[in-house]
């Protein structure tokens, strides 16, 4: 039995996999649903290759462009020791 999370990540996969590419909201779309996905990495990762297959450079820089804006405002709030937090047993916040 699929979990909510399951469901949720087919939904978004789905999203993705059936815009219309020829579109800039669908493009836009696309790096939505790759942003969201950065949740589940590897999940990012086949997304992110089935946009790169598909040539849909601008989706994956603008997926990239947000993921990259919030690690910086997560590092901002919680300062630059965020980074080495998952190895040790207590973080921040």
């Amino acid at each position: 039995m699929l979990g909510q999370t399951a469901l949720f990540t087919t939904g978004v996969l789905a999203a993705m996999l059936l815009a219309d590419r020829r579109s800039q909201v669908a493009a836009t779309v696309a790096a939505t649903c790759v942003f969201v996905l950065t949740m589940k990495p590897p999940l990012a990762v086949v997304a992110a290759a089935a946009l790169l297959a598909a040539g849909c450079w601008w989706s994956l820089v603008a997926a990239t462009a947000g993921v990259l804006l919030v690690l910086a405002a997560a590092v901002g709030w919680w300062g630059a020791e965020l980074i080495g937090c998952s190895a040790r047993a207590s973080c921040p916040g």
